[in-house]
């Protein structure tokens, strides 16, 4: 799941910042939008929904009926939106919640390129998932993080890999991509159970077995020689996916291609899996100190 504050996949959001005569004039709560992608052995449902009207307070977020909320234990989400329909239709709304609970919390960010922050919120978390509809629970790992960025992603990098998988204890995340203009980063931190981050040795990466899209897998050696890998999102220009180590260890690993994202055929297939809300109503302003 993943929420957005400016859509940076959104092609109404590009154009309003193209139009924008100075830099900083688009506000990006005018174009939020709400991603969910639940996948399960009675089925999957999807949602990415743009032009939610947005509304924030200290402790919350509201996009349309849903909202993030903070607790004193973690993070809540209430999700009450349509699914959407290929072609970008409403379908059947999806309703039920996402409680997260972090074993620790680490809000020190990491700095992936000029300007594109990374923050590892909750790098170890218990999530509980109960859909109400279409109907379905889940009980198990979580892991909670933010971007947050000066300029859209396609700016700044072509491509990037990412990996989290959970220890006996703590957890490990890689992320190492390609920057746009030539160069690379690589990041690999290890989380103790009570959160102290210290980085991992390096591992070399090996290329995985691609999707239909065809975007770019790779993995470290750190979950053995040969992983299983269970595709959950496959995309023109991203892919999530399930990787099971040797030992039988969990891990979530994406995969995004900036440089095809940028090309035009990528980007009129957006609106196949898009449903874009005409904002009625301009967002709700609530100034407060985080």
């Amino acid at each position: 799941m993943i929420a957005f504050v400016g859509s940076v996949f959104s092609p109404a959001y590009a154009a309003a910042r193209a139009r924008a005569p100075a830099r900083g004039r688009t506000d990006p709560l005018a174009f939020c939008a709400l991603n969910v992608a639940f996948t399960s052995p009675e089925g999957r449902a999807w949602v990415m929904h743009e032009g939610l009207v947005a509304g924030r307070r200290r402790d919350a977020l509201t996009l349309g009926d849903s909202t993030l909320h903070a607790t004193p234990d973690g993070l809540t989400v209430t999700l009450d939106v349509p699914r959407t329909r290929f072609g970008g239709g409403a379908g059947a709304r999806l309703r039920g919640t996402v409680r997260l609970e972090p074993a620790f919390v680490d809000g020190d960010p990491v700095l992936l390129a000029p300007g594109q922050r990374w923050f590892p919120i909750a790098p170890r978390a218990r999530a509980a998932v109960r859909l109400d509809a279409p109907g379905g629970r889940f009980d198990g790992h979580g892991y909670h993080d933010a971007n947050a960025g000066d300029g859209p992603l396609e700016a700044a990098f072509d491509a990037w890999q990412w990996l989290r998988w959970p220890t006996a204890e703590g957890a490990c995340v890689r992320y190492r991509g390609e920057l746009l203009g030539g160069g690379t980063f690589e990041t690999a931190l290890h989380w103790d159970a009570v959160g102290r981050r210290s980085p991992l040795p390096e591992a070399p990466w090996r290329p995985a077995r691609r999707a239909f899209w065809r975007v770019p897998r790779g993995l470290p050696t750190d979950l053995g020689v040969r992983p299983r890998v269970q595709t959950l999102l496959d995309a023109p220009f991203y892919t999530r996916s399930l990787v099971l180590g040797a030992d039988g260890r969990p891990a979530v690993h994406e995969s995004v291609d900036l440089a095809r994202f940028r090309r035009p055929w990528v980007r009129g297939l957006l609106g196949w899996r898009t449903r874009v809300e005409p904002v009625a109503a301009p967002p709700a302003r609530l100034e407060v100190t985080p």
